[in-house]
């Protein structure tokens, strides 16, 4: 693989993958980590791909598995567990990508690649191994749990 090859694929999908890190780990150091890796593996990837949307499809794959790896390492359990974490800024706790975050994991990956990275129905499914009327209906439950959260908070101020 070329140094220009490489290049061109961090300047093109870096700040994409490090927003879809930042979604699932919540924490810039280690969404920064996740990416470096992806990159890593795309280096030491060997098979060719068929065209620029399955190079798009494999680098949100890794990157979705290496931030489910992340959350399965015990010392994230454990560190989970303990009751201290670092107070989010205000801007953040409100925000419409932190309510997202707090959707299941299905409904929460469909509704930010479809909104946040633009993807349509068929490319999220084949991302996700999932089928087309599973992804609808995670994006169709998922917008109406958004729905009752933000009427739910708008009652309370």
């Amino acid at each position: 693989m070329s140094q220009q090859e490489i290049e061109r694929v961090v300047e093109r999908y870096s700040d994409s993958l490090l927003r879809l890190a930042m979604h699932h780990v919540k924490e810039q150091a280690q969404a920064q980590d996740i990416v470096q890796d992806v990159f890593l593996k795309y280096m030491k990837h060997t098979a060719a791909f068929t065209d620029e949307a399955h190079e798009k499809a494999w680098l949100y794959r890794v990157t979705i598995n290496a931030c489910n790896s992340y959350h399965r390492h015990w010392w994230q359990k454990m560190r989970s567990a303990m009751p201290l974490s670092l107070p989010q800024p205000p801007e953040q706790e409100n925000s419409l990508l932190a309510e997202i975050r707090t959707l299941p994991k299905g409904q929460r990956n469909a509704i930010y690649l479809f909104y946040y990275e633009e993807m349509s129905i068929r490319e999220i499914a084949q991302l996700l191994h999932a089928k087309e009327g599973t992804v609808s209906s995670w994006l169709s439950r998922g917008r109406a749990a958004l729905r009752a959260q933000l009427e739910k908070g708008e009652d309370t101020r």
